[in-house]
């Protein structure tokens, strides 16, 4: 219980960076524009979270007992 309670938690924060993503078209619909800054600080989110979740299940793959 307390490694699933742990994992949600960890989803969860890497999560969080990527919900005002989802508020962008709303913006750029009324004309509005983005910096490259944001463009690079989003990407760079996206790349560590999904880094992070393969070397997540790379280690819990190896760690099962599979015979």
């Amino acid at each position: 219980a307390n490694a699933a309670a742990a994992a949600s938690a960890a989803v969860t924060a890497a999560a969080l960076p990527a919900v005002g993503n989802y508020y962008l078209p709303d913006a750029l619909s009324g004309g509005g524009s983005v910096s490259w800054g944001y463009v690079a600080c989003a990407a760079l989110a996206a790349a560590a979270a999904a880094a992070a979740f393969i070397l997540l299940g790379v280690h819990f793959i190896g760690s099962r007992d599979i015979a």
